[in-house]
């Protein structure tokens, strides 16, 4: 398997991130804090696992912190493995999305997460354990295998060669063992005691059936029964109708006593009707003379009301009339004819003596228009008359408006005058017309409504004594049907009762055989139950018997086969046998492949391996010391090659590791050492074909590295 790409987008610190990765041995250098260990740890969650608890806000904790809620939050991961290419991309923010795709196949793409890990493991041939611990190798996990305790590394052990199984068959077999030693002490049990139950089931079989025998001689045939239930059901219905007749005779005399009753009602409200007819045509005759009287004090209150605002506005036009009189204005007497006359030769006059004092020109005679000086008389009296002419003309002026103006007037006034005797004149002929009207008395108004109310409800009483008397006339006929139809059932049940009369004995006699036919019949059924019960039990211990008896004849070889498979559970798939076995095959050749590593690597010691899965170190020297005792730089040499070791042999299809921060805690001694290992594992890598990552910010490994990737500061 090789890691093609890898794509975050609002991922922890990345706001988008995308790695293309070769194969040979790959570095990932950036300080801490820039995400190196976040970007391969979520490539394993996402593409591998889909397990995101190491966070302790699960998914969500892994979305970057700045992204909005609108945002996509998103792993794409690219990986080839035999030549086939996928794509896996995994959402971690809302809405969620799982897929896989098959780049080179036209397989459908997977979008469940159950589905798409179930391929993963199909494909990859190896579980989600061994994925966590010997593919992606967290920081400080590289040799943790050297500080564990031996039982959990025998365990852990056991997971990687596939022993588990054989402890789970192991605990299977015990079980089946115990199961089928019960069993076969259950099944060789007394059969004396089946065969007594037997017996008795036998014994009460016979006793039935001779009880069923009596019980035989009881049953009546089909036609005995027949004849039998008739006489039962004629006393029966016999019976019913004694019942019956009683009840029928005591309703008919209800009925007849409602229908007397019932005619009297009918003949009282005809009565009371034939009363109220009597006076119908009276009270009809009054009431059109009582609706004549009303119409013509209606008429004669309209004709007085009229009056009395014809009167009214007689009276409002008089004082008109006298106000208008009042307001007529006297002849200011002016002759209008002779005043402009006068005012014309005024006129002329002035302008006759305007000329001779020169006013409009220069002094002239006023015969000749000769121009002179000697008419100094004339001028001066033409000085002294000329104001008073003027005034004279203005005086004239305003009499003849004067005049003027009292015309209008008085020819308004004539008009206004000769409308309001029209008026009046209207008036007074319509007052004329109504000089008959009179004033309507309210109380025979009252007396005659009243008279007109009573007669009404006169009439409405006659209406509802007619419903009345209907009605009556229709209970009394119900009333009598049903008294008629009543007798009639009556008389119709007392001959039907006769048909159906028997004596008693033969009733008695009738019902006692039936009794007992029904009883045996009864009994003779729960007989046949009961035999047909024990049957059942009697052929059950028959057969318990045939079992028991077949149990017996191989009691003998199933004690043989309990005794071989109680050999193979202790011999073969006992932890201390097989599993055993198949452990220390497995850790000779583990301590074979790491010690050839370690020889490739340079490595100053090599291995031996111990029964609880340990190591132990032989230097050249002599010296041999436990591998945990081994300074920093040598348990990087060792950790390296058991780790491809591991892969080698429990994960050969896999191909790839990932390392976080191998070196992180190492002096720059062990530093040096460790980055010679990692010379010797990218020759190791490019040789086999493989991939391995290594996330560092140790500069001491950059030669070794076939391709890096640089994160230059935390984001």
């Amino acid at each position: 398997m090789r890691l093609i790409s890898l794509e975050l987008t609002n991922i922890c610190q990345h706001e988008h991130l995308k790695w293309e990765f070769d194969k040979g041995l790959i570095g990932i250098y950036g300080p801490n804090g820039s995400g190196k260990s976040n970007a391969l740890n979520l490539a394993c969650y996402a593409g591998f696992t889909n397990d995101y608890s190491r966070h302790s806000e699960g998914k969500s904790g892994y979305v970057r912190q700045q992204a909005s809620g609108k945002d996509k939050a998103e792993i794409k991961l690219r990986f080839e493995h035999d030549s086939d290419e996928f794509e896996i991309i995994r959402g971690l923010q809302a809405p969620l999305r799982h897929r896989m795709k098959f780049l080179n196949s036209d397989r459908k793409e997977l979008t469940k997460a159950s589905e798409i890990q179930a391929e993963l493991e199909d494909v990859l041939g190896i579980r989600r354990r061994l994925i966590d611990d010997f593919i992606f190798v967290n920081q400080w996990q590289l040799f943790s295998f050297l500080s564990v305790v031996p039982s959990e590394r025998a365990k852990s052990f056991a997971h990687l060669c596939g022993t588990t199984k054989a402890e789970q068959i192991w605990e299977m077999l015990k079980d089946q063992v115990n199961a089928d030693s019960s069993l076969i002490q259950e099944t060789t049990g007394d059969a004396d005691e089946i065969r007594k139950q037997l017996g008795e089931y036998k014994e009460r079989i016979r006793k039935e059936k001779e009880r069923q025998s009596e019980l035989q001689g009881r049953v009546l045939s089909d036609s005995d029964c027949s004849d039998m239930q008739a006489l039962v059901d004629k006393r029966i219905h016999y019976d019913r109708l004694s019942k019956q007749i009683p009840a029928c005779v005591k309703v008919v005399k209800t009925l007849k006593q409602k229908a007397v009753e019932a005619n009297k009602t009918r003949k009282a409200t005809k009565a009371d009707y034939e009363a109220l007819r009597t006076t119908a045509a009276e009270d009809d005759e009054k009431l059109e003379q009582v609706i004549s009287r009303l119409a013509s004090l209606d008429e004669a209150s309209k004709k007085w009301k009229r009056r009395e605002r014809l009167l009214a506005e007689a009276a409002d036009v008089k004082k008109l009339i006298e106000n208008h009189q009042l307001a007529k204005q006297d002849d200011p007497g002016f002759d209008v004819a002779r005043l402009t006359d006068s005012r014309d030769s005024i006129i002329s006059q002035i302008r006759e003596y305007e000329s001779l004092l020169g006013i409009s020109g220069e002094p002239s005679c006023p015969v000749c228009g000769t121009p002179t000086d000697s008419l100094h008389d004339a001028i001066a009296a033409a000085e002294e008359t000329l104001p008073d002419l003027r005034e004279r003309l203005e005086q004239i002026a305003d009499e003849v408006d004067t005049q003027q103006k009292w015309v209008v007037r008085n020819e308004r006034w004539k008009n206004k005058d000769k409308e309001l005797s029209r008026s009046a004149a209207r008036l007074k002929e319509e007052l004329q017309e109504l000089s008959d009207a009179e004033e309507v008395d309210g109380d025979t108004v009252n007396k005659l409504l009243t008279e007109k109310a009573e007669i009404n409800d006169r009439k409405r009483a006659l209406a509802e004594s007619k419903i009345e008397m209907d009605d009556a006339d229709k209970k009394f006929e119900l009333a009598k049907t049903k008294h008629q139809v009543l007798k009639a059932d009556a008389e119709r049940l007392k001959t039907e009762r006769e048909g159906y009369q028997i004596s008693d004995y033969e009733y008695g006699s009738a019902k006692d055989s039936l009794e007992r036919h029904t009883a045996a019949t009864s009994a003779l059924a729960v007989s046949r139950s009961v035999v047909k019960e024990l049957k059942g039990f009697a052929d059950s211990r028959k057969k318990e018997l045939l079992r028991i008896k077949k149990i017996r004849s191989r009691s003998k070889k199933a004690r043989r086969w309990l005794n071989d498979l109680q050999d193979v559970r202790d011999e073969v798939m006992h932890r201390d046998k097989l599993p055993k076995v198949v452990h220390r095959n497995n850790l000779l050749d583990m301590e074979e492949d790491i010690n050839e590593s370690l020889s490739m690597f340079n490595s100053p010691f090599s291995i031996r391996t111990t029964e609880d899965v340990g190591f132990v170190s032989h230097f050249p020297n002599g010296t041999i010391m436990p591998a945990s005792g081994l300074s920093g730089g040598q348990k990087v040499m060792l950790a390296v090659p058991y780790r491809l070791t591991v892969n080698s042999l429990f994960a050969t299809q896999v191909g790839m590791m990932v390392l976080d921060e191998p070196t992180d805690g190492l002096d720059s001694e062990n530093r040096d050492l460790a980055a010679q290992v990692f010379v010797k594992l990218g020759e190791v890598a490019r040789s086999r074909g493989h991939q391995v990552i290594v996330i560092t910010h140790d500069e001491a490994l950059a030669s070794a590295f076939d391709q890096k990737f640089v994160l230059e500061r935390p984001v």
